[in-house]
């Protein structure tokens, strides 16, 4: 078993963050057809999704989400006998001022796969720091539409929502209003 890990930071809360991920996410796995104005769906554990780039077919699984802190995803990527089983672990830790996204990713390759394992960790990675660099871009994108708003937490509490604003307290926890 093959382990990889990549770490990238932005400036914006969790919450946001882990948002623009699930976008990121749902545009190139289970939701093909998203609209550009719609926020994507929260994906629900089990749900299966299909896809093929070229000659390789990818085959994945949401194993957890636990909204906005993390997601798992068990893939399979077949190419002819060649099959690699992907298991990447998505994960937003809160820092004093910004949010870190981390990339576990372990790769498991059958012995067709093994013969050509460059191949496989360099598509493996690059798809991953893809999805990082698509999230950046989409958070610079919603930053350019709205400079300087601040976006919601996601939670509802009657008419009125909780708003996580950019500022940190003493402590590195976000303040809430």
């Amino acid at each position: 078993m093959l382990e990889h890990r990549i770490e990238t930071k932005f400036k914006e809360p969790i919450a946001i963050v882990f948002s623009a991920l699930m976008s990121v996410l749902a545009e190139r796995c289970w939701d093909t057809v998203l609209s550009v104005n719609v926020a994507p769906v929260m994906p629900k554990s089990g749900l299966k999704y299909a896809g093929r780039h070229g000659q390789l077919v990818r085959q994945g699984e949401v194993l957890e989400c636990i909204r906005p802190v993390s997601i798992v995803l068990l893939e399979s990527a077949h190419r002819s006998a060649a099959t690699a089983t992907v298991r990447k672990r998505w994960r937003i830790e809160p820092l004093e001022s910004e949010s870190l996204l981390h990339v576990e990713v372990k790769v498991a390759l059958n012995r067709f796969a093994n013969f050509n394992r460059r191949f496989w960790l360099r598509y493996i990675c690059s798809d991953c720091q893809s999805v990082c660099a698509a999230v950046q871009s989409k958070l610079r994108s919603q930053n350019r539409k709205n400079p300087g708003q601040i976006g919601t937490a996601g939670q509802n509490n009657g008419r009125t929502s909780i708003v996580s604003a950019n500022i940190s307290s003493v402590n590195g926890k976000p303040i809430l209003r």
